[in-house]
């Protein structure tokens, strides 16, 4: 979602090919290579202690993929993960 918004499209289809040429254990390899390693080193760079860097983006490789393959899923388990019974595998509907 947020690719597509940020990006026009672009990034998505692009991700989608890097998957569909090369695999998605491949691809996010060369996701984590490329786009992850620029942005830790950018924020360490700013300024941002290394150990807190790491911390925050360690699981950005699998949202970047996660929210190309599977949108509705992705949106899924950020909704869970903040509904009244948290991360139980179903969303929670309060009225």
């Amino acid at each position: 979602m947020a690719l597509t918004f940020y990006g026009g499209g672009s990034a998505e289809a692009c991700i989608r090919t890097l998957i569909a040429k090369y695999g998605y254990n491949e691809a996010r390899s060369i996701i984590e290579q490329r786009v992850v390693s620029k942005i830790v080193n950018t924020l360490i760079r700013w300024g941002m202690k290394p150990s807190l860097v790491r911390s925050l983006t360690g699981g950005l490789t699998w949202t970047i993929l996660q929210s190309v393959i599977d949108p509705g899923g992705a949106i899924a388990k950020y909704i869970d993960s903040r509904d009244a019974a948290p991360n139980n595998g179903w969303i929670d509907v309060a009225y």
